[in-house]
């Protein structure tokens, strides 16, 4: 988590807490580029011979990261916009460096966002108290939004789980359907595609 010197000391340790609660078995690291805050811990985690890829949205603080590594200014940087205190875009190629007795690094331009692909079982290891739960339910189909006698809605009502973890599985279950037919209408409209062409085909040789 970078850019922790704009960030109040509540505000952290809530932030981590909630982080811990949903993703127990990921190690947090708390940064920042400008006060060198938890930057030893990051330093001391690359291995030599190992590679490390740097993924985040734009402006997060990547490439003044893997300047900082590198002990000189090898990645262009700009500074934070005033009112949103957010970095700006600047890198828009992969590029790797190699530090000197220890790691490879290679930075990546700035993501948007994240999609969810088809991968059932990435949503099912994310969500899966919601999984576990749903071995309960009444109907195998459950979609956990209305139906009676739910686990997952009983759960939720006990504030057994957390009402942002039950949004995220359904906002990620929403973005892997679409995945999924998006994939299947790019499908359709290559198969008609092939079609008209054996067609066209066809009629040449006649």
């Amino acid at each position: 988590l970078t850019k922790i010197d704009i960030a109040e000391k509540s505000e952290l340790a809530d932030r981590m807490a909630q982080i811990d609660k949903r993703f127990n078995d990921i190690s947090i690291f708390l940064l920042s580029n400008k006060s060198m805050e938890g930057f030893p811990a990051i330093q001391n985690m690359i291995e030599y011979g190992k590679t490390y890829c740097f993924i985040g949205a734009s402006g997060a603080g990547k490439s003044t990261l893997i300047n900082n590594l590198v002990g000189e200014m090898v990645m262009l940087t700009k500074s934070l916009r005033e009112k949103s205190h957010k970095g700006q875009h600047t890198t828009s190629h992969r590029e790797l460096f190699i530090l000197k007795d220890s790691g490879v690094l290679i930075d990546t331009p700035g993501m948007r966002e994240l999609g969810v692909a088809e991968s059932f079982k990435t949503l099912e290891s994310t969500f899966e108290i919601i999984f576990t739960l749903s071995d309960s339910c009444k109907y195998s189909d459950c979609t956990h939004l209305i139906e009676p006698e739910c686990a997952v809605l009983v759960a939720l009502e006990k504030n057994e789980i957390d009402q942002s973890y039950y949004d995220n599985f359904h906002k990620m279950k929403g973005e892997q359907s679409q995945f999924e037919l998006n994939k299947r209408g790019i499908k359709d409209k290559e198969t008609i595609k092939k079609m008209k062409s054996d067609s066209k085909n066809k009629k040449s040789r006649r």
